[in-house]
């Protein structure tokens, strides 16, 4: 009884083995489980246990196509058959694979914006890096990234070199202990690790800071997949098993497709329906982190004019941003590449410098965020909750911000410190001001992205007759003419404020657009240069001070900077003017400029081209001098400082108070007081 009734059981488990198995073989991507996005069920091809070619990321060496859902359980991964027609016979290639983290996919060459009735190019990005848009289970539509890691020769275009097969600087796989430092620029080709560390640091402070609207996020993942399966792609199909950056979509094409160099009605539409507070906030982003490459191609507008920007791999660096006036991508789409960066054309210097002048602005200028201020004017009207997390990082080392974010370089923690250390101190202004004086002039000839080419006033519509001009499509001028003045403007009736009126009131010279005249004391860059030299003040004026070096050449109201530079102890010193040749009156007092001074401090100052310091050659009477203009007098007294001190007519007492002073510190000397 017991014989037959184990044979009764093992009769029992081999049907059920056998029905198990029968079910096996029917399984299909119906019977899958795994949860997906929209964005990943629309992607994921169906499939079949059973149908021929199928296989896994594990047992496949190139794929067609990627299948996110995972092999079913308890189930022997299929094998394809190795070779076929063409494929070396140790390869194990299959049409569709199970098991992939993310489906990858080439980029388009174009793609469709309704919103101006066309298609519009889509930019691939000049580093060489590969770029490919992917799906997730989770996460849906995604944009992944990597600069090094995928084998078979992969180029993102034709034209650019191959991705190394190894991440050979920073990658995962070596000790950190001989991992390369990393170096101060992001997005490297080549690197891996560090350039990790540079995006998910600026993310987390995005984060932070509340500007992750400006922005997508990003974070980095294990990827398993397969190189997208394109004809005539050498890499086509092979096998992908690296970490790689991951982005949120940016919908949308960049602006600078969106144009293609041309305003009409259509794009100037879409150009009105950008929220302002999107450019505002994406302006923020780009100095507070202090973007270098922030061009028209990473510029996102989506269908319905919500505004982003993208690759931000060039953060902690100078500022350099169309969004921002006064760096080189502003200023090229200004007045044109020829007239910026005359000596990167091809053929010599000689040939093409000065370049000329655009008779008409690229469209890109209106996405400057003085367009979109009011006012034409931030100040500290920052985003909300900006300020907090900016008051926060100012209570932190630089050594403990780059810790606690987890950054690739310790500079980008310092310089980062600086930027919001100027901007609780006045603003965003104030900040975009203090940086520009450390980067040098633009000369009209070098391309780079340190520059600084002056500020000049908004261009924020197509109107003409402005002092700017932005150019129309030749075959839409008619009927852009024909569209009333308000929708010719950014934001009608968005006028400057006092406080821009104040900063750039009008056009400036600046040096890349001068032209050599012919005077002696005018450099190669178009720069004059006036001594602050008592022989060059013009007589007869009672109101202000004039120095010049001719009828053309000069500088008006200088007497109080001048002031406080001799205060503070300072005998040598540049300062840079653009525009009408006015230093800037401020509160008609000496106050604000020895107090600007006083709070950056002072520093020795060193010859062109050499380390040695420049000896200090201040004029110091030899004897006392008194100037006299009836009851008004001024006296310089010899000494080895500089004292500014108070002569009362009225009250003696006060006079002898000062003699005092002035005689205890002869005898803290040793010297003999000044006979007055």
């Amino acid at each position: 009884m017991r014989f037959a009734a184990r044979s009764a059981l093992a009769l029992c488990l081999c049907a059920a083995a056998v029905v198990s198995c029968e079910g096996v073989n029917t399984l299909s991507s119906k019977d899958n489980t795994l949860a997906k996005h929209p964005d990943a069920q629309a992607a994921s091809p169906e499939w079949t246990l059973d149908e021929e070619g199928l296989g896994t990321w594990e047992t496949c060496d190139t794929c067609e196509q990627c299948i996110l859902d995972p092999l079913p359980a308890g189930v022997k991964p299929p094998r394809p058959n190795g070779g076929g027609p063409g494929r070396d016979p140790g390869v194990v290639h299959c049409k569709k694979c199970l098991g992939c983290s993310v489906i990858l996919t080439r980029m388009k060459e174009s793609q469709p914006m309704k919103a101006i009735g066309k298609d519009v190019k889509v930019f691939s990005g000049a580093s060489g890096a590969a770029v490919m848009k992917g799906v997730t289970a989770e996460r849906g539509n995604v944009f992944v990234k990597a600069w090094c890691g995928l084998k078979g020769n992969y180029r993102q275009t034709p034209r650019n070199h191959p991705l190394p097969t190894k991440c050979e600087h920073d990658g995962e796989d070596i000790p950190s202990s001989q991992r390369r430092p990393c170096q101060l620029k992001g997005g490297i080709f080549g690197w891996s690790e560090c350039n990790f560390k540079f995006l998910n640091a600026l993310d987390k402070l995005a984060e932070d800071a509340n500007l992750t609207a400006a922005t997508p996020r990003t974070w980095t993942e294990h990827v398993k997949s397969f190189i997208p399966w394109q004809e005539g792609d050498e890499a086509k199909g092979i096998k992908v098993d690296t970490r790689m950056q991951f982005y949120e979509v940016a919908e949308g094409a960049s602006i600078e497709a969106l144009y293609g160099g041309v305003l009409d009605a259509r794009t100037m539409a879409l150009t009105k329906k950008i929220p302002h507070e999107d450019v505002v906030r994406a302006a923020v982003f780009d100095l507070l982190f202090s973007e270098q490459d922030r061009h028209g191609q990473n510029v996102f507008v989506s269908e319905t004019g919500r505004l982003h920007v993208i690759d931000n791999e060039g953060a902690f660096g100078p500022i350099n941003s169309m969004l921002i006036p006064g760096g080189q991508k502003y200023e090229v789409y200004r007045i044109g590449y020829n007239a910026v960066c005359c000596g990167n054309l091809p053929g010599t210097e000689e040939e093409n410098c000065p370049g000329k002048i655009s008779d008409a602005s690229a469209p890109e200028v209106m996405i400057d965020y003085r367009c979109h201020a009011p006012g034409r004017f931030i100040g500290t009207a920052l985003p909300p909750g900006l300020e907090p997390f900016l008051r926060r990082i100012e209570k932190m080392s630089a050594q403990a911000v780059f810790d606690h974010y987890e950054m690739s370089h310790l500079e980008h923690a310092k310089t980062f410190k600086v930027r919001v250390s100027e901007m609780l101190d006045g603003g965003f202004e104030r900040a975009m001001i203090a940086q520009y004086a450390r980067q040098p002039p633009g000369d009209g000839k070098q391309y780079g992205n340190d520059f600084f080419y002056g500020l000049q006033p908004a261009c924020c519509g197509a109107k003409e007759g402005a002092h700017c001009k932005v150019r129309i499509a030749g075959r839409e001028e008619q009927s852009f003419n024909n569209l009333s003045e308000e929708d010719k403007l950014v934001w009608p009736g968005n006028e400057p404020g006092r406080e821009a009126n104040t900063l750039w009131p009008g056009p400036v010279e600046a040096p890349h657009l001068k032209r050599p005249m012919g005077n002696k004391l005018r450099r190669d860059s178009g720069e004059v240069r006036i001594p602050a030299a008592a022989a060059l003040a013009q007589d007869n004026l009672h109101l202000s001070m004039r120095l010049a070096v001719d009828d053309d050449n000069g500088v008006i109201t200088c007497e109080h900077l001048l002031s406080a530079l001799e205060a503070i102890g300072v005998d040598n010193a540049r300062i840079e003017l653009e525009g009408s040749g006015e230093v800037p009156i401020v509160d008609g007092s000496a106050y604000q400029f020895a107090y600007e001074c006083a709070r950056v401090g002072l520093v020795p100052a060193h010859a062109d081209g050499s380390t040695a310091e420049v000896p200090r050659m201040a004029w110091r009477p030899s004897e006392m001098i008194t100037v006299r203009d009836g009851d008004a007098f001024v006296q310089f007294i010899p000494d080895a400082v500089t004292k500014l001190l108070p002569m009362p007519r009225e009250r003696e007492g006060s006079w002898g108070r000062i003699r005092q002073m002035l005689k205890r510190e002869a005898e803290a000397r040793g010297e003999e007081m000044p006979k007055f």
